[in-house]
């Protein structure tokens, strides 16, 4: 080839390349000039993995865990704890991966490092968020069992129970006032935020074996299952009168999960040579069958003959959660690992349907979470991967198709206009989500102004505080919140002090952001400005 024909060989790939590129910056900038619309369309199939997350959807965690289980933040932050083995002894470490996928820190949960005591004594393993933001991490196998808090920003809260620890229980539940509530093996108690025992009352039906499980509603109520009995109490451990005669129903169940509208779900597995599937029973919240529920109040979840391995295929009963629509979103089980899934039962208990839940096949399926912007995350191993460890989000509600267009309604100063050295500021900040969908995971921040020092912040109750404005970079407050309906708005407070060496004529301006996980087609709007003049 002579040089001319080189040259301009050379000289046609820089024109290309100088049309792509003026093709992208012409479509980008339509796209920045064009007007918002209220509904950004995501073209993505309901059960479609999330491309954003990971490489590809999914991230490898760790190889070699045996048992996963998620906890989602109010920020959106992804909590995954994991049981492994390191030769003779069993450990448990709680990660924090970020909505990138990417992991953000990873903790060692202390007093889990213990003699494995044999491969086939089925662990529990739960991950719980206090309304304060605390984690909440329960390990428990054959009677030995821990509990470990966490801060919110991963470090262990040494000042719990025995150096961040208690010990000796069956299963844990969160109060709407932070306490805890524990069952023990005959008996239910409730222990203050620091773990101290404040009240206890025997159970005479647990099973000292260790069986039984435990759920706590929104409004405080505790439900606890055993066998062919559930038992209601409300937060001082008094019987539930207005559950069945004297807050006691019977009822069969290996789990139990409590819908926003406090419906009460039970899960019953048989095993898989007695052919019997799964069941999954619904009663309304004063103990009555709800019968607007499959038949009767039951669904029965059999697809044994769908399966090409030739053995029925069972849902993990400790696995399953509701969304928002009363729909029950169940992680499903092979029991020769084989083509695991996802199903949705639907909310009248009329029919179900299986995801496309790809990363498993064939694999196990530990545990499923549904993120407040209508991502479903699983976690499970992928057997032909060395049991390889995985985590993987996908599209789940059709809420992802729709905007939530937060903005800030109103910013009231006290004082108004002017302010002298020395004097507080109090800033009043009204947010508001104009929809048309609910805002998930909503994070408000706010940078303490410059020239003066940080005296109080309130976020509205449910929300949480993850970093305080003193000792860290940026010096601002941070709050965050699992929701915002459309139509809802927040309201903060945060008090400020002018400091005494401020000149007269300076300017403090104060900045607020908000922001969701859910997609805002109105950004310009979620940023406001004050400004007071130092006199």
């Amino acid at each position: 080839m002579s040089p001319t024909t080189r040259n301009q060989g050379h000289e046609h790939r820089i024109a290309r390349r100088f049309i792509v590129f003026a093709l992208a910056t012409a479509v980008a900038a339509v796209a920045l000039l064009s007007p918002p619309s209220l509904i950004r369309n995501v073209s993505a199939a309901p059960d479609a993995r999330d491309f954003s997350f990971g490489q590809d959807g999914l991230v490898v965690i760790w190889p070699e865990f045996t048992r996963n289980c998620l906890a989602i933040q109010p920020d959106g932050k992804i909590l995954v704890a994991q049981m492994g083995y390191f030769g003779h002894n069993e450990f448990v470490v709680l990660s924090r991966y970020l909505q990138s996928g990417e992991l953000e820190w990873r903790k060692l949960v202390p007093g889990t490092v213990v003699a494995a005591g044999g491969l086939y004594m089925k662990p529990r393993l739960r991950v719980l968020i206090r309304p304060d933001g605390q984690i909440v991490v329960v390990r428990t196998r054959n009677g030995n069992s821990v509990i470990a808090l966490f801060n919110s920003n991963g470090s262990v809260d040494a000042s719990f129970g025995s150096g961040g620890l208690l010990v000796g229980v069956r299963d844990v539940g969160v109060l709407p006032d932070n306490r805890l509530v524990l069952l023990n093996v005959a008996s239910l108690s409730i222990h203050n935020t620091s773990g101290a025992l404040v009240q206890t009352i025997p159970l005479p039906y647990i099973s000292v074996s260790g069986e039984g499980e435990l759920a706590v509603g929104k409004d405080g109520r505790i439900v606890t299952v055993y066998k062919n009995l559930m038992a209601v109490f409300n937060s001082d451990l008094t019987p539930d009168s207005s559950f069945c005669p004297g807050g006691l129903c019977n009822s069969s169940g290996s789990n139990l999960r409590i819908a926003n509208d406090g419906k009460i779900i039970l899960a019953l597995v048989f095993d898989y040579t007695r052919a019997g599937g799964s069941y999954f029973f619904r009663y309304l919240p004063n103990g009555s069958v709800d019968t607007g529920f499959g038949t009767l109040g039951v669904f029965h979840l059999d697809i044994g003959e769908g399966d090409a391995s030739g053995f029925p295929v069972e849902g993990d009963p400790t696995n399953f959660t509701v969304d928002d629509a009363g729909r029950v979103v169940v992680a499903m089980y092979n029991i020769n690992y084989a083509f695991d899934r996802v199903c949705v039962i639907e909310a009248d208990g009329s029919s179900a349907e299986f995801m496309k839940i790809d990363g498993f096949l064939p694999g196990t399926i530990t545990d499923i979470a549904l993120q407040e912007n209508g991502k479903l995350l699983v976690t499970g191993s992928r057997l032909l991967l060395n049991f390889e460890t995985v985590l993987e989000r996908y599209h789940y509600s059709d809420e992802r198709t729709s905007g939530a267009n937060l903005r800030f309604e109103t910013t009231r100063t006290n004082p108004a206009e002017t302010v002298s050295p020395g004097h507080r500021i109090t800033y009043t900040i009204r947010v508001v989500n104009d929809g048309p969908a609910k805002a998930g995971h909503v994070t408000f921040e706010n940078a303490i102004p410059n020239g003066t020092t940080f005296v109080s912040f309130d976020a509205p109750q449910g929300w949480v505080t993850y970093q305080q404005p003193h000792g860290f970079v940026g010096n601002k407050v941070s709050c965050s919140g699992y929701r915002l309906e459309s139509g809802q708005s927040a309201e903060f407070q945060l008090t400020v002090r002018v400091n005494s060496t401020v000149a007269h004529g300076t300017q403090i301006i104060n900045i607020s952001q908000v922001s969701s996980l859910v997609p805002d087609p109105m950004l310009f709007n979620n940023t406001t400005f004050s400004t007071l003049t130092v006199q």
